[in-house]
């Protein structure tokens, strides 16, 4: 009974071994006009650390390498102030790839440290 419990453990994981599919050339003939919108540009972005936010950065570093900034509000949590947070997210896999293919991320990543509660 326990080895077909780990047997179906295993099939979950060997599903989630997803690889996209192969567009059509006449798709990627398409220009990416979301990654246009971003080139030259500030973004200010909440949420940054979190999983969709480091797949958010993740995608515009790696469509628009040309951003000018990005600037990610983080707060100290669990013992690490801002800075060592961000230094957390560039040791992820998918944004090390990211920086040794367009090199410098972290000018361009910049945290920023406020508290944005309401006042007493």
């Amino acid at each position: 009974m326990a080895a077909n419990k780990m047997n179906n453990k295993l099939d979950y994981f060997k599903m989630l071994d997803y690889t996209p599919p192969v567009l059509p050339k006449e798709l990627e003939a398409f220009p990416d006009r979301v990654a246009e919108v971003y080139v030259g540009k500030t973004i200010f972005i909440t949420g940054g650390s979190g999983f969709l936010g480091r797949v958010l950065i993740e995608k515009i570093l790696r469509k628009s390498p040309d951003v000018k900034h990005i600037y990610m509000l983080l707060r100290p949590k669990k013992g690490k102030d801002p800075r060592q947070r961000v230094e957390e997210l560039f040791n992820s896999p998918k944004i090390s790839l990211v920086i040794t293919r367009i090199g410098l991320v972290n000018r361009r990543l910049v945290p920023l440290t406020e508290e944005v509660g309401l006042c007493d």
